[in-house]
């Protein structure tokens, strides 16, 4: 798992695809991931968000329900910043922090961990490719403990092709393809820059 991982860290470029439920809320996105830049494009609950990074520049935009509930930018008059690029750079801190969180390789999969006790299960296949399970267990104050499972390839160089996590409370699914081909990422012009914002 510790090599997969590694070796997703250290790759190009990957698609993502991501599904999630627990208790009347859903989430997904689909993700085109690189080692510098990257694009999210997530829709949670109500809330319909994009995130593009390219180099140490972040610009975000969502509708109302997400500038007020995901990016959490105002719920005073949402309306007022909806469908609108925003800038966030380094220097904007906390706000620039999160929303970069999993934007890049790097980043994206630091978040892809399971605990042990862990087991590996017999080679099946998972997207055509011939795979090796690696199941453990996750948790969080929101969930408790969820049994999840890794499915990495069972080749020289591994790569992570699925992860699935859940319980009573909550369900995760997480597919990663096309791994090292590029996407072009062009910075939205007139991006309203984050710190105007706070004036």
């Amino acid at each position: 798992m510790a090599e997969a991982i590694q070796n997703a860290d250290g790759g190009s470029w990957v698609h993502e695809v991501a599904h999630g439920a627990a208790s009347g809320h859903t989430f997904s996105a689909v993700n085109d991931i690189g080692t510098f830049e990257g694009r999210q494009m997530i829709d949670s609950d109500k809330a319909q968000a994009e995130v593009v990074q390219i180099g140490q520049e972040a610009y975000i935009r969502g509708n109302a329900a997400a500038i007020s509930s995901y990016f959490e930018l105002t719920k005073n008059d949402p309306q007022q910043l909806a469908n609108t690029w925003i800038s966030l750079a380094p220097s904007d801190g906390a706000e620039y922090t999160s929303v970069i969180s999993a934007v890049t390789l790097k980043s994206d999969f630091q978040q892809e961990t399971i605990s042990g006790p862990l087991s590996e299960g017999h080679a099946v296949t998972v997207a055509g490719q011939r795979c090796i399970p690696i199941t453990g267990h996750v948790s969080s104050p929101a969930v408790g403990t969820a049994t999840a499972t890794l499915y990495v390839t069972d080749s020289k160089t591994p790569l992570p092709v699925e992860y699935k996590a859940g319980n009573k409370k909550a369900t995760s699914v997480t597919t990663w393809s096309r791994w090292g081909h590029p996407v072009t990422l062009t910075a939205p012009p007139d991006a309203i820059p984050y710190a105007s914002l706070l004036g």
